[in-house]
């Protein structure tokens, strides 16, 4: 769905879920709109200067307590 380069520049976590730069972001939202989805939430993902991928917790769902 998304164009090679945005799925090649992105980040990605080891179950698949995508994280993009501020600046990707506009193009994101637009091939999303495009298809008619939407995003229903998002994350902060902390990445290092020159980082190939994330450092970070992940939220445990239910659970108040996060993991990494």
């Amino acid at each position: 769905m998304f164009p090679p380069e945005l799925e090649r520049d992105a980040f990605r976590a080891d179950h698949g879920e995508f994280g993009w730069t501020r600046a990707q972001i506009p193009l994101v939202v637009d091939v999303l709109r495009s298809h008619g989805m939407g995003i229903l939430g998002g994350e902060l993902w902390w990445v290092r200067d020159e980082s190939t991928r994330w450092d970070g917790l992940i939220p445990p769902g239910k659970c108040h307590t996060s993991v990494i």
